[in-house]
């Protein structure tokens, strides 16, 4: 029988829990912040034998968004269809990252929070390339959308792919409103980064 593929994400190096016999038949998938650091990292893993597939640096991610998950497609062998369902998947997921959940972005807590509940003084520049613009949104409309995509309909079907319906370190699913009701905490009470909280569905438009 063929082996199952296993997944593992680590915020460690590496080579801590990778035996030197696995580095050929392991595929690789690590980020950097610069096109030249990528580079620079890609070089230093296929020098040390590993089996690198994929180094994604957020300078380019920053530029193309969404459309990088197109990256994907050479090294699974995507056919077009199987592409443009992860395009449309990270479009919308990547908007629920920023904007909702344990993970949002740091100045969007900021903003919605209390201002008794903040800690210091965050500068915010609306005119950043890099600003969240998460009050643009219509977060449920979003979230709907994000819960019709073809991948997280095929997530329901694969018990151990739980976390592409759910937001970053929660353990509620995207029901059709979490998001609305996640940013009504934070408004309420300042909940933090990676708080645990339980928010009970009330309604679901999917």
């Amino acid at each position: 029988m063929p082996e199952k593929p296993v997944v593992y994400k680590t915020h460690t190096n590496i080579t801590k829990f990778l035996n030197p016999e696995d580095k050929s038949r392991v595929w690789v998938f690590t980020t950097s912040r610069t096109k030249k650091d990528a580079e620079s990292k890609e070089r230093e893993m296929r020098s040390n034998g590993y089996l690198i597939k994929y180094v994604q640096d957020m300078e380019t991610l920053r530029t193309v968004g969404h459309i990088i998950g197109r990256e994907y497609m050479p090294i699974f062998r995507l056919s077009e269809a199987r592409t443009n369902q992860l395009v449309e998947y990270i479009r919308y997921w990547d908007i629920l990252r920023l904007c909702c959940g344990p993970q949002m972005a740091t100045a969007w807590r900021y903003e919605l929070m209390p201002p008794e509940k903040r800690r210091g003084v965050l500068a915010i520049d609306v005119h950043s390339p890099n600003y969240h613009a998460c009050s643009m949104y219509d977060i449920d409309e979003v979230e709907r959308l994000f819960r019709t995509t073809k991948l997280f309909q095929l997530a329901k079907n694969y018990p151990n792919m739980k976390m592409l319906r759910r937001p970053n370190f929660s353990t509620n699913d995207y029901f059709g409103t979490y998001c609305s009701q996640y940013i009504a905490l934070v408004r309420k009470e300042g909940i933090r980064f990676n708080q645990q909280v339980q928010i009970r569905q009330k309604s679901a438009n999917v």
